[in-house]
């Protein structure tokens, strides 16, 4: 039995250093490599020694995974796992796991608040008075939100955290996905159009894969009522960003509120960034101080489980493991 110390890559790294998670693993025996790699081309040098790789950006390939011999799992640091091959992870028979409960509240939070800045014309308002110009008259029309309802397009952990926040608010809410057969909210599950229909605000909360890209586009957008807000807290590319501002510009809908987009960073040439009407954030509704600490710990004891023989939470490729005959788990 060989005694070699086991390895983890942290492909890439948007903070100073990986001391929390280095700290963490180095308690199971661990080390930690901070590659700090920014295209999946610098990977290779570091990956003949991994056992583990922490994932933030960079896209791990088949073709990459391939030139990790001993690789046993990967954990995607955050929510979304797209940047991830799972096909091909499970095909090697790679666990990924991701990290999806460290920040729900601050994302349902932000999106909440990007709802109400899009409604209440917040910006324009503020802009307005720093040209000269003071009038109430900037944010008509403003709907009365006791009497608004919201939708919501994927009701999982942020998208139900959204739906409590609203429902507290007083707003009606409805919400779509095929996922979920029922819930104990006070929410009416309906069809995709039907929430377009009738909403007044639409907050998207589903992870991107085939289904979801471009989920909504200007075919959705003309379902929309013309006084209704789009919020977009998921990932770039399940909104149609060409088609939306396209549809901005001719006054489809009355206001867009996104902290995700595609690419990021964005252009500032895009001709979203010209128009008012449009709220944009860089990607940061899942940043809390404590939902980072939350999100780096709970990455590196994943890993931890995963690399001493355990079976680590939320594996998000589990049924693709078992349908190849590469799933590493003994039975629960």
């Amino acid at each position: 039995m060989s005694d070699r110390q086991s390895r983890v890559v942290f492909t890439d790294n948007i903070y100073r250093d990986g001391s929390r998670e280095a700290v963490i693993l180095s308690k199971h025996g661990i080390e930690l490599v901070d590659a700090r790699c920014h295209e999946p081309e610098e990977l290779p040098p570091f990956l003949a020694d991994a056992d583990g790789l922490i994932n933030q950006h960079v896209y791990l390939s088949k073709q990459t995974l391939a030139q990790a011999p001993n690789l046993k799992a990967i954990v995607r640091q955050g929510v979304g796992f797209d940047t991830v091959d799972l096909q091909g992870a499970s095909e090697l028979g790679v666990t990924v796991c991701n990290v999806p409960d460290y920040g729900s509240e601050d994302v349902a939070s932000h999106a909440f608040s990007l709802m109400l800045a899009t409604i209440r014309r917040i910006p324009q308002q503020n802009a307005a008075i720093r040209r000269g110009v003071w009038s109430f008259e900037i944010a008509v029309p403003a709907p009365d939100l006791m009497a608004s309802t919201v939708g919501i397009v994927g009701l999982g952990r942020i998208g139900s955290a959204f739906a409590r926040k609203a429902l507290g608010f007083g707003f009606t809410v409805i919400a779509c996905d095929p996922y979920i057969k029922g819930t104990e909210l006070d929410v009416e599950l309906v069809g995709l159009d039907d929430l377009l229909r009738t909403s007044d605000a639409v907050t998207v909360h589903v992870p991107l894969n085939d289904e979801t890209r471009h989920l909504i586009g200007p075919p959705q957008l003309e379902v929309m009522k013309p006084t209704a807000h789009l919020v977009n807290t998921s990932r770039g590319p399940v909104v149609d960003l060409d088609g939306l501002a396209v549809s901005m510009e001719q006054k489809q809908i009355a206001g867009v509120a996104l902290d995700v987009l595609d690419p990021e960073p964005f252009p500032a040439e895009h001709p979203l960034c010209k128009l008012d009407t449009v709220i944009l954030t860089p990607h940061m509704a899942w940043y809390s101080e404590g939902s980072i600490v939350r999100m780096r710990d709970r990455t590196a004891e994943t890993m931890s489980l995963a690399l001493t023989n355990q079976r680590p939470p939320n594996v998000v490729n589990e049924d693709l493991l078992k349908s190849l005959g590469t799933w590493p788990w003994p039975p629960e």
